[in-house]
């Protein structure tokens, strides 16, 4: 059957956080059952997307792949597009691909188009990660990244990192991911407040950073306004 969004929301809870992401169970989706090599047209439908940005296959028994889709509750009130970008993994198992992954952010300021994605080679051990950068702000200058893939002595792919910290961008440096923040622009000719840089790299099995004021600059995605909110009311 063909895996749905919404569904995939119930029955595969994403558990998201800065550095890592962890998820145990799986939604079958029936996108091929006798190869590994999966088709544009079935990968869009195992991970529910319009829009099939890019993907990876480390090995023949897992695939990251990352796209976008429109919003299941339609676009906000001045919203310019409805859609949101999708990470999805999925792992082969007895011949059928199995959706083990299912994130979603949104891009609602400026769709696909405010996206780059690109694959990093060497940032974790086992085979290349997606990296994607997307602007979901106006003209505050608000931006996101995450990181998806399925390491060395991963089980199945995952999140590795979802982080926004205002005007956030970033780098693959090799085995170090840079990420450059700034607070939210007052305005489209304003800058930003001055914010640290925040060099990730894979320790103990998570793409971690040293710096210890993280959370007071960053938090998932999907929370950025939550904090921001919390910091004008202490």
């Amino acid at each position: 059957m063909t895996v749905s969004r919404r569904l995939a929301r119930i029955f595969v809870p994403l558990v998201v956080t800065i550095v890592s992401c962890c998820l145990v169970m799986a939604v079958p989706g029936r996108a091929s059952t006798t190869t590994t090599n999966l088709s544009i047209g079935s990968m869009k439908q195992l991970f529910g997307l319009h829009q099939l940005l890019k993907f990876v296959q480390p090995d023949r028994t897992s695939l990251v792949a990352i796209g976008s889709a429109p919003s299941p509750g339609g676009a906000p009130a001045g919203a310019m597009f409805d859609d949101e970008l999708v990470i999805g993994g999925a792992v082969l198992l007895n011949g059928q691909w199995w959706v083990r992954s299912l994130q979603e952010y949104g891009i609602l300021g400026y769709g696909p188009s405010g996206c780059s994605i690109d694959l990093a080679r060497r940032l974790v051990p086992g085979g290349p990660v997606i990296v994607a950068q997307c602007l979901n702000g106006g003209t505050d200058g608000q931006g996101f990244v995450a990181v998806a893939g399925r390491p060395k002595a991963y089980t199945f792919p995952v999140v590795l990192l979802a982080i926004t910290c205002g005007g956030t961008s970033a780098k693959v440096d090799g085995t170090k991911l840079v990420v450059r923040t700034e607070g939210l622009q007052p305005g489209a000719a304003f800058p930003g407040a001055r914010q640290p840089t925040f060099v990730f790299t894979w320790q103990s099995g998570a793409l971690w950073t040293p710096r210890l004021d993280i959370y007071k600059y960053c938090t998932s995605p999907d929370d950025y306004f939550q904090l921001q909110e919390a910091r004008r009311h202490p």
